[in-house]
């Protein structure tokens, strides 16, 4: 009967069933009380499934049972029955430390424990038997025994809590590791203006229903301690903040109407704000502000200073030119963000929290803007000469709610991205608000006036102060070229460029156009989306005259009383930094201690279209998905090459090399639209891990695809030509960041570590070829519902050893940090190895260097040399030759490229 179950084990074993297997042997073990091969085999099955404590347990098991066959004797130096159980002990032991499950530091404490450290000990002693002849087997065991033996002598040689702080220290290095390869220009792009509708993001995506936020009342948050928890709000590349202030509106609206109605006092909310450019954040530190200042003045008898905050916050959030009035306010407002933020959160409502390293670059940029910068309204406008008003001549303002829309492509676009809500019964404007001056009837020559002057009209209150335009708004209708001439000669010599479009390095850089920023789009792109979304959460009677001041002002009137009403029960948090390596090590505490109010998961993400220059769905997985909350969303757009893709299927194989149906399987979440049109949110659902086994794809489907993509981030496919950019960014450190995140799937440790170990030792072996062809890269099929690869291609073995020294500098540092154990072959290494290290060199021109492909950028991450063959120079090459990886740095030492890959 036991052997019968042991028969069964086997073959459930070998078709890589491991639980069931672990049934049957463990189903023979309870039979057969005395034969030792029994629990030997079910401590192979727990391994497989990654369950290292219990698979020592049975190991211990199984050498009891060992020793009485032999009648408590040390079995013979070649048997195999002990040679398995013992070499797995050491491989169990090692993961189990590396997953924090087992400590060398560990004592014995009971009757139990000191018997298995016993057992341990004699098993020891049997590995270091005498043995003439040592085979695969045996060398095997010897040297994962090593490899234990070093890590409990390093660790005899410190503390608990010193081994702790050691790992703490590896898992900051390893959050800290750059993920990107660089580009060609090391200065960062300033993203000004977006160019999306504005939505909420406790809407569903699209500003539709469907996914929406299931908000419930503040008692129904409550914990055991009646302490409320927070609404969080991640906004990676925050941008000019309009979804930021869409989501505030939105969040104020929903808090107001439970207080109102459940007398409940107060609930909370936590925005996250993170952009890699510290100008972009500054800018909106400086809308903050002003919006603080509206509210404050608005009991004031001075009309004329409201209509100018109103006026220069609808020219910081839209326009090229400001009058000198509104440049004089933004200098001022810089002036005191620079004394007031230094003082700690403490010190506004809302309470902004912003770490020490993000606060000094912020600063920089105020302290810029917060002088006059010598900058010509005149260069700045002939360099935009092209950017003009769009959407049917503004957009149609003179009735933007109309439910008719207009012919033409771009209204058509806006409305299939927008979803219009009707707000019933909407309550009267609060006590003492106002509306700004009611600016004067322009309907679309608005549109026209801002083509050819380039102005931004502001409210009739203060139109008198530019006199020109003034004189072609009366005379419009018969107004001739020296009408418009005239008004656009006085914007060009009195006004002046707005400010937060300029900051003091990109903008000075020759590539950008040596102090004069290219702006994209015009100002009236998505004017209709504020109109829309104001109409839902606007209290009262709509007062706009439809022009662009007055639909702008309208919604940051909205905005105001909404910050107003509860920023006591908001909280701001400010990182300048990627959002894709940057919120992990924020949350952690990377860069200073953070309140411990504030959750390390978010209830919704929101990533605009960052992903398009962050590896796409790959790096949101490994990075963010641990940072929202379960049945929460990671929400994104694609905007730089929608064109390239038919649905999200095909945006995420771009990136992941992986079919959507088979993402569970991989990288543990899902798209729940991928057959949507790229132009749509792309809606990312993480799943709770770890997942079953019986979820995951097998060890060899595993390691299929991590060999394609190890190889594709070695060597990428060509950049498409302009205007088009399509960026595969991730170097080695993003591909040690995978294999960690695949632990926490639920891969077993040692599936990883023997990938990884393959690639250290150059033996790894794959029939992966990487893609070499134009950018995007198009869907496979290749790899199954559940991971089964397709096709008949013949595995060969890649060389990857150029790489080693790559390998070597990461794990040197991060080693201890990942829950899986790798042996570093002898001579690699250490951490005092590695080291930073500068030299002048001079700058090649790479944009005429005749082996690159037409690029798209000069800040694309992908670029690669042309496929041909060149002489090795230096490396040791079977072939004689390499492949030169311009995507990585060093060249890729293999046998011949072909498109079959290599042939040796």
């Amino acid at each position: 009967m036991a052997e019968a179950a042991n028969t069964a084990g086997n073959a459930a074993y070998k078709e890589g069933k491991f639980g069931k297997a672990e049934e049957h042997y463990l189903e023979a073990t309870r039979k057969d009380g005395a034969e030792p091969k029994y629990p030997s085999n079910a401590s192979a099955a727990l391994f497989e499934q990654g369950k290292y404590v219990p698979c020592v347990e049975t190991i211990i098991k199984a050498w009891r049972r060992l020793s009485d066959k032999n009648n408590s004797r040390m079995p013979t130096a070649s048997d195999a029955l002990a040679i398995k159980p013992a070499t797995r002990l050491a491989k169990c032991n090692l993961n189990g430390f590396t997953r924090r499950l087992i400590s060398p530091h560990a004592t014995p404490s009971t009757a139990e424990e000191q018997q298995r450290s016993e057992i341990e000990a004699r098993i020891e002693q049997f590995v270091y038997l005498g043995r003439e002849d040592e085979d695969s087997k045996v060398k095997e065991m010897l040297t994962v025994w090593q490899q234990w033996r070093a890590i409990r002598f390093d660790c005899a040689q410190h503390s608990t809590k010193e081994c702790k702080r050691r790992i703490a220290n590896a898992k900051e290095r390893l959050r800290a590791l750059k993920i990107m390869k660089s580009q060609c220009i090391p200065l960062m792009e300033y993203f000004r203006f977006g160019h999306d509708p504005v939505i909420s993001l406790m809407a569903g995506p699209n500003d539709g229903d469907d996914y929406a936020m299931d908000l419930r009342t503040p008692t129904e948050m409550m914990d055991k301690d009646g302490n409320i928890a927070l609404y969080s709000f991640l906004f990676g590349g925050s941008g000019d903040s309009r979804h930021v202030f869409g989501t505030l509106i939105h969040f104020a609206d929903w808090a107001n109407e439970t207080r109102t109605n459940q007398q409940v006092e107060t609930c909370a909310g936590l925005f996250t704000l993170v952009d890699i450019h510290p100008a972009t954040l500054a800018r909106t530190l400086v809308m903050l502000r002003l919006l603080q200042l509206i509210m404050g003045f608005r009991g004031s008898r001075d009309k004329i200073l409201l209509a100018e905050l109103h006026a220069t916050l609808f020219y910081v959030f839209n326009a090229m030119v400001m009058p000198e009035y509104c440049r004089r306010i933004v200098m001022e407002v810089s002036k005191a963000l620079i004394k007031d933020l230094p003082q700690g959160p403490d010190y506004s409502y809302p309470k902004l929290y912003i770490n020490d390293q993000s606060l000094a670059e912020i600063l920089g940029v105020l302290r810029y803007w917060s002088t006059p910068l010598k900058k010509s309204a005149k260069i700045f406008l002939t360099r935009n000469a092209g950017v003009s008003s769009s959407a049917q001549r503004a957009l149609e303002l003179q009735d933007p709610y109309s439910s008719k829309p207009k012919p033409g492509a771009e209204e058509l676009l806006l409305r299939m991205m927008m979803m219009q809500r009707d707000v019933p019964n909407p309550n009267e404007r609060p006590k003492g608000a106002e509306t700004c001056d009611v600016p004067y009837e322009m309907s679309t020559a608005e549109g026209e006036i801002y083509d050819r002057t380039k102005a931004l009209l502001p409210p009739k209150v203060l139109l008198s102060r530019t006199p020109a335009p003034q004189k072609l708004v009366k005379g419009y209708k018969k107004a001739g070229k020296d009408l418009f001439d005239a008004a656009a000669r006085e914007v060009e010599e009195t006004w002046l460029p707005n400010p937060t479009l300029f900051e003091l390095h990109s903008t000075e850089a020759p590539e950008f156009g040596g102090g004069y920023p290219q702006i994209n789009g015009g100002p009236y792109d998505t004017m209709l989306s504020f109109a829309r979304f104001t109409k839902q959460y606007q209290r009262g009677p709509d007062r706009s005259k439809k022009t662009g001041y007055s639909i702008m002002s309208q919604f940051f009137e909205v905005l105001a009383e909404a910050l107003w009403s509860v920023s006591r029960m908001l909280k701001f948090e400010i990182l300048v930094g990627d959002v894709i390596t940057g919120v992990p090590r924020l949350v952690a505490g990377d860069f200073g201690k953070r309140p411990k109010e504030f959750p390390r998961t978010y209830s919704r993400i929101w990533l605009s279209n960052v992903p398009d220059y962050t590896h796409g769905i790959l790096n949101t997985a490994v990075h963010l998905t641990p940072h929202i909350k379960p049945d929460c969303l990671i929400l994104s757009n694609c905007l730089l090459n929608t064109g390239l893709f038919k649905t999200i299927h095909d945006l995420c194989y771009n990136y992941a090399l992986v079919c959507t149906h088979a993402l569970p399987s991989f990288l543990g979440c899902e798209i729940v639209n991928d057959q949507a049109s790229p132009y749509k949110d792309s809606v990312i659902a993480p799943f709770d891990l770890p997942l079953p086994m019986k979820n995951l794809a097998t060890k060899k489907q595993l390691h299929s695809w991590l060999s394609q993509v190890l190889l594709t981030t070695f060597i990428n496919g060509k950049p498409p030509p302009p205007p088009l950019r399509v960026e595969v960014p991730n170097n080695l450190a993003a591909f040690i960041h995978l294999l960690n995140h695949l632990h926490r799937v639920g891969y077993p440790g040692h599936w990883l570590g023997d990938f990884l170990q393959a690639c250290l030792e150059d033996k790894l072996a794959t029939d992966a070829v990487p893609y070499t062809e134009s950018l995007r890269t198009p869907p496979s099929e290749r790899i199954g519902a559940h991971g089964e690869v397709a096709g008949n291609l013949t595995e060969r073995r890649v060389r990857v050893g150029a790489w080693r020294a790559e390998f070597e500098s990461i794990l040197a540092r991060v080693s201890l940090a990942l829950p899986f154990a790798v042996s570093l072959p002898e001579g690699c290494a250490k951490f005092d190895d590695v080291g930073m290290y500068r030299a002048k060199v001079k700058a090649g021109n790479v944009m005429r260097n005749p082996h690159m492909f037409s690029l798209s950028s000069p800040l694309v991450r992908c670029l690669t040399s042309s496929m041909g063959m060149q002489p090795c120079r230096g490396l040791r090459c079977s072939s004689g030759l390499v492949q030169r990886a311009w995507t990585h740095g060093p060249a890729m030492s293999c046998g011949r490229w072909g498109r079959r890959g290599c042939r040796r």
